[in-house]
Parts: structure tokens; C-alpha cells; sequence
């Protein structure tokens, strides 16, 4: 059976790149996409991805939040993509919202995929 990978982002265009990214892998994997918070809880609940690549700024709940509904009730590995490459954002995340991995846009293909298959194994 495919693992699953909850992709979250409010950009479609970069939706569609990660899409096409995990798809042309090589790897086995099932992508789920969702363009808010909400939708991306709801996919969680419904879904039970093995992973989550979770956006933080969003429209209505935001990633930070998301992050934190996640780990507070699923043992799910979070991977935080975003464009905040700031230290203190990115210390503050790391340390209230506890994800597995924080990765900054724009992304290195190559880390991207390496860092997904270390927390899917």
C-alpha cells in the first residue's frame, strides 16, 4: 500500500510542482493535496496520511495551527515548507509547534525528497 502525503499550500502553482515532484520520484506515493487549514484538518481526519508537508501561511487557520492540531492528536511526521527563512520565526516554530523538519522556499528538490522517505521509513 502507498503511503500518503498530506501536501498544504494556499499557492496552487506550488501545489501543482510538489505534486509533480513526489508523482515523477519514482517512489510510491499518494498525494493529497489541500489549499487551506481547514481542508488540510479535515484531509488529516478523513485521510490518515503517513506525512504532512504543511505551508504556514495560510488563509483562515493558519500552518502554525494546523501543525500543533496534528501533533497534539496524530502521531503523523509534519514538514514545515515555507517561505519564512527567518531564525527567530523558524526557532519559535520549532520549539512551540514541535515539526519533524522545517524547510524553506524555495526549496532544493533533492533535500526536499530525502528529508520526506527519512520520516516516511
Amino acid at each position: 500500500m502507498p503511503k500518503k502525503i498530506l501536501v498544504v499550500d494556499d499557492d496552487e502553482a506550488i501545489l501543482s510542482s510538489l505534486q509533480l515532484i513526489f508523482e515523477t520520484s519514482g517512489n510510491q506515493w499518494e498525494i493529497i493535496t489541500a489549499s487551506d487549514g481547514e481542508q488540510a484538518i479535515e484531509a488529516v481526519k478523513q485521510e490518515l496520511p503517513d506525512l504532512v508537508l504543511l505551508d504556514l501561511m495560510m488563509p483562515n487557520i493558519d500552518g502554525f495551527e494546523v501543525c500543533k492540531f496534528i501533533k497534539k492528536k496524530f502521531k503523523i511526521p509534519v514538514i514545515i515548507l515555507t517561505a519564512r527563512s527567518d531564525p527567530g520565526t523558524k526557532e519559535m516554530t520549532k520549539a512551540y509547534y514541535r515539526p519533524d523538519a522545517y524547510l524553506t522556499k524555495p526549496f532544493d528538490k533533492d533535500e526536499l525528497l530525502e528529508t520526506v522517505k527519512k520520516y516516511l521509513q
